[in-house]
Parts: C-alpha cells; sequence; structure tokens
C-alpha cells in the first residue's frame, strides 16, 4: 500500500482524536467552568509523560508525514500488516470515541477530581475501567504498522508504555480516595484494559 495512503490516514486519526476531545475542552473551559477543583494530581513526572506522549504519537509522525527528514529510518511492511494497522487503528479510535462520550464532562487530560465528578460505570466502563487507555495501546499497536519508520512508528508505544505503568496506578489511587467502595467494588468486576470476561 502506498506511505501516502497510510500517511493520510494517520493525519486523519490524529484529527479525529483531537475531535473527540474538542466538547470536554469546551465544558471544562474557564470561563465557563461552575465547579470547583476538588483534587488534581499534577507533578512534574505527569507534565514529563504527556509531553513525551505527544512527542510520540503527535509531533514525531506528523514531521514523518510531512517532510522527508526522518526517511534514513524508513522500512517495509507486507500489504497484509498495512490492513491489520488500519483495523486496528479505527478499533482504538472507536473506543476513545465511545469512552469520551461515555464519560461526558467527566472527562479531563489530567488527574482531576471535581466537585461534581460522577463514577461512571456504565458503557464502555461497564466492562473496562480505563477504556481511554487502551485505545492508546490499539494506537501505540497500529502506528508501526501505518508509518513505516523506526523513529515515528516506534515512538508511539515507547512513549504509552511509561504513561500507562506510571499514571494508571496513580489515577486508581486517586479514585479509591475520593470513591472508597464504590470504586473497589467497581474494580472487581472489571480489568483495566481488558475485559475479566465475568460481570456483576
Amino acid at each position: 500500500m502506498p506511505d501516502i495512503i497510510l500517511k493520510s490516514v494517520y493525519l486523519l486519526g490524529l484529527l479525529l482524536a483531537e475531535a473527540f476531545r474538542f466538547p470536554q475542552r469546551l465544558k471544562h473551559a474557564p470561563v465557563s467552568r461552575m465547579e470547583a477543583m476538588v483534587d488534581s494530581r499534577q507533578s512534574r513526572q505527569e507534565r514529563l509523560l504527556l509531553i513525551f506522549l505527544i512527542l510520540g504519537v503527535w509531533a514525531l509522525p506528523f514531521l514523518y508525514c510531512i517532510t522527508p527528514w526522518l526517511s534514513f529510518a524508513n522500512y517495509y511492511l507486507q500489504n497484509w500488516l498495512n490492513w491489520l494497522g488500519i483495523g486496528i487503528f479505527g478499533f482504538g479510535l472507536g473506543l476513545r470515541w465511545k469512552a469520551q462520550h461515555d464519560l461526558g464532562k467527566n472527562y479531563s487530560s489530567t488527574l482531576t477530581v471535581w466537585q461534581d465528578h460522577a463514577l461512571i460505570t456504565e458503557g464502555i466502563y461497564r466492562f473496562i475501567r480505563h477504556p481511554i487507555y487502551a485505545a492508546l495501546w490499539l494506537w501505540g499497536i497500529a502506528q508501526p504498522m501505518l508509518l513505516h519508520n523506526w523513529i515515528a512508528g516506534w515512538t508511539g508505544i515507547a512513549a504509552i508504555i511509561p504513561l500507562y505503568m506510571l499514571r494508571v496506578p496513580r489515577e486508581e489511587a486517586m479514585l479509591l480516595e475520593h470513591f472508597g467502595d464504590l470504586y473497589r467494588q467497581y474494580m472487581k468486576r472489571t480489568g483495566r484494559v481488558i475485559p475479566l470476561g465475568r460481570r456483576k
């Protein structure tokens, strides 16, 4: 499959991912924010992880798609892997949209709890606790199948691994602190990013 098609698919995915976040950004814009921030656990580590993620899934892939500067690190994949990558990428984008839609105004790109923050356990959250992270994993797996470049293709998963390993435990500790037994019971019947195969 021509690289231009695969690059176009990836760039379209970037645009769609940003479009999914736009309604939540409006809801939490400073001029329209009515609820008080109860807890925000921003840290230097948190900011570095997010910067690394932006670099890995946005900046370097975008540079690769619009310039020849990283072409020295290109490789070749068979066509069936390109199609597999498109499928995984599309599924990941759909999962991300569903997760953000189900969260509604509870969505935040940072570790934040609002005064009227609700624990969402329906929709996709009935099956997994962190579908946005699951979508990120799918994105990271698909990225090297779409962008045939050792730098632009693989920096996504390189950024997602530390983000997931370091951030999710902190996020769950924060939710346990705020929602207590309600979240503890929710943890027992759901998997983090893969369904447990049983529900109550």
